[in-house]
């Protein structure tokens, strides 16, 4: 709303009510609107992931460690939370040509005419093309994780929160999105490459081991607004998915339940298309 208060303010400390404020809106598509398909593809990803609930039966080493930190990072183990996303989009065929996932990125963010900070949990990006493809954002309301204290930093005098806050990491998501295309193409504007036209970015918010599914546009009036803390006439309708379960009950488990696994995995699958049609 073109009334509300925009200020210069850190990505983990952004609200609803700041994508109110730059017209920003979440519209939540179910599995055939969001990925295009009423079938979703089948996941390239261990057959033993797929049939085998517990680690400590799978024979493959790579499989029994992801299915391990999936049951480490569902409890908030940090010696699992870590590698669980980067593990995850490496061995369901993520990164390519190159690509690397990489953890704890901090983005430099130029919001209302001044620099703050977005801080995300992980993204897949091309270092050859100085390009992010995806940015991943941890729910820091799932689960407790002990020893991630450290990475709070307060950054601005206005008592920005810094990496982990508890509050709703959509938003947090989408600014980051937004740092994180901008920043990019400062580097490659540095570097004397193109700058990448602005695009729908791909993005996560894991809950523990449960996907949410983003679709965020950037466009040229809405890095305007953010950056010069003005009202953008045009609305950004983000759209975002949260995969139907098989088991709902069992929501809090994410992927430890094969059958929610399963799901969640070609949910993944399908939404790897997209990453790579962005990247194209």
């Amino acid at each position: 709303m073109a009334h509300l208060p925009r200020r210069a303010k850190s990505a983990n400390d952004w609200t609803e009510t700041d994508l109110e404020a730059y017209n920003i809106h979440l519209r939540a598509e179910d599995a055939a609107t969001f990925f295009g398909t009423t079938e979703l593809p089948q996941s390239p990803i261990g057959q033993e992931v797929l049939d085998v609930e517990d680690a400590h039966d799978i024979k493959n080493d790579d499989s029994a460690n992801l299915v391990k930190y999936i049951g480490g990072a569902m409890r908030g183990e940090e010696p699992a939370v870590l590698p669980f996303v980067p593990t995850l989009l490496t061995d369901t065929g993520y990164p390519k040509d190159g690509q690397l996932v990489a953890q704890r990125n901090d983005f430099p963010f130029f919001v209302c005419g001044e620099w703050r900070h977005a801080r995300t949990g992980a993204t897949l990006f091309d270092p050859g093309e100085t390009t992010t493809l995806l940015v991943v954002q941890n729910d820091h309301r799932f689960g407790a994780h002990d020893g991630e204290d450290d990475f709070d930093d307060s950054d601005s005098e206005d008592s920005d929160s810094g990496y982990l806050n508890d509050r709703d990491p959509n938003p947090q998501l989408v600014a980051a999105v937004i740092a994180a295309f901008h920043c990019r193409n400062l580097s490659r504007e540095l570097s004397g490459r193109r700058a990448v036209e602005p695009k729908v970015m791909p993005g996560l918010v894991m809950a523990g081991t449960l996907p949410t599914f983003f679709k965020i546009p950037i466009t040229a009036p809405l890095l305007d607004a953010v950056h010069e803390g003005t009202y953008p006439a045009e609305p950004t309708i983000v759209s975002m998915h949260i995969p139907d379960l098989p088991n709902p009950d069992r929501w809090r488990e994410g992927m430890k339940p094969l059958e929610n696994r399963r799901h969640i995995l070609r949910c993944l699958e399908a939404f790897r298309g997209f990453v790579q049609d962005y990247t194209d």
